[in-house]
């Protein structure tokens, strides 16, 4: 009974698709009988178009062919249903929000891959470290435009050499770091993120930068123009790019001879050795990095449904499910029906919350509870409160204080 409890819950609430792929994924095993149509069809999709280490397909095809029809954006509630149906039967999906992976902007695809033996209960401490720097080499070695196959190559080798991976994580971290090449990090996107940290962890991630972008030896003007805009995002000269880079002894300039080396002189040829000899130093910042990629890497926990359904048995708390910092900003928010989406950041902020990161966690909570979100991201920000049966704000103070 414990193991078909996820198969009744989702029939009890969508019984029109007992034949479909999502119901046929959550019966054990054991009782999974001849496939239904729908079911037949994604597998020898599967077979086919998952050729390689890792396919890079559009999320809307992924979406049709599991529940039926497309998102136009895709929450992280939806991602999970994506991930588990396609663990399911054998197969892998990044990002994930299951291994560090943010939810997906509009349009941009995933990448499939086949699951090891023993796929990974969570991700370990390497996993989240080589991700993390996988993230900032990719948004480093993108400064041109597209990232080489030379880079990728490299990139993919520093996967196999960094000690105390499973196999199976490094099959997911180059599923990964095929999809960062397709919907590579940007800079804009981490400027509000990075003013929060102090000065000694923005020389850190600005050093950890300049090692990345100079572990080939050779230094593009693009990526010196990408290094001097991360450096003002993080408040530091833009001029310290070139002792940085002198004093890792590169020579900050356009070297016309690399052209020799590599036949193309648009080409950065990444060495190896170098890139473990700064693996130490990349460590050494990891938790600095997690703050400041917390949207582009990683997505807060949400319960699940049985937790809230247990949770909401234990009394009449409106705000049942929600961590205290969030239902403290869901109750502020009830205030008013629309937030300019500026106010809405400066008062996420004020209570230490990421503004991109909370809403998403709110709306999940809310899709658990009443199957659409109480937040409607934009500018301005429109606030759901009929979901609440909204009382005044006033009255709502006892159950923050619950």
């Amino acid at each position: 009974m414990t193991d078909l409890d996820s198969y009744s819950r989702f029939l009890g609430k969508t019984p029109e698709r007992r034949d479909g792929v999502e119901a046929y994924a959550l019966l054990p095993l054991d009782l999974r009988d001849a496939p239904p149509p729908a079911v037949r069809d994604l597998i020898t999709w599967l077979e086919h178009t998952v050729v390689g280490s890792a396919v890079v397909v559009p999320v809307d095809e992924l979406t049709q062919r599991i529940v039926g029809s497309t998102i136009e954006k895709p929450a992280k509630r939806d991602m999970q249903v994506l991930s588990s149906t396609l663990k399911s039967f054998g197969f892998g999906m990044e990002p994930d929000p299951d291994y560090g992976g943010r939810t997906l902007r509009t349009e941009e695809p995933v990448a499939l891959f086949r699951l090891g033996d023993t796929p990974p209960v969570a991700p370990s401490p390497a996993y989240s470290g080589v991700l993390l720097r996988l993230t900032l080499a990719v948004l480093i070695a993108h400064a041109d435009g597209a990232v080489a196959e030379e880079e990728r190559m490299l990139l993919s080798s520093h996967i196999g050499d960094t000690p105390d991976l499973s196999d199976a994580e490094q099959l997911r971290l180059i599923a990964h770091l095929s999809w960062l090449i397709a919907c590579p990090p940007e800079l804009t996107s981490l400027k509000g993120r990075i003013k929060t940290l102090s000065a000694p962890e923005r020389e850190a991630v600005g050093q950890l930068a300049i090692a990345v972008a100079s572990a080939d030896g050779l230094i593009e003007p693009r990526e010196i123009k990408l290094l001097q805009k991360l450096f003002k995002a993080l408040e530091m000269d833009p001029e310290a790019v070139f002792s940085h880079l002198n004093a890792l002894g590169t020579s900050a300039r356009t070297y016309p001879a690399s052209t020799a080396s590599t036949g193309r002189p648009d080409v950065v040829q990444l060495d190896p050795d170098r890139i473990r000899r700064i693996q130490a130093d990349t460590a050494r910042v990891s938790n600095v990095l997690g703050a400041i990629f917390a949207d582009e890497v990683t997505v807060p926990e949400v319960p699940s449904q049985a937790e809230v359904t247990d949770k909401a048995d234990e009394g009449d708390d409106l705000f049942v499910g929600l961590a205290p910092p969030h239902r403290e900003l869901l109750i502020e928010l009830l205030a008013s029906q629309t937030w300019a989406r500026a106010d809405y950041e400066t008062l996420a902020r004020s209570l230490d919350l990421m503004p991109d990161g909370v809403l998403e966690t709110i709306n999940e909570w809310a899709f658990d509870q009443f199957d659409e979100p109480i937040l409607e991201d934009g500018d301005p920000l429109i606030v759901n409160s009929t979901l609440l049966q909204f009382t005044p704000h006033s009255e709502l103070e006892p159950a923050l204080n619950a």
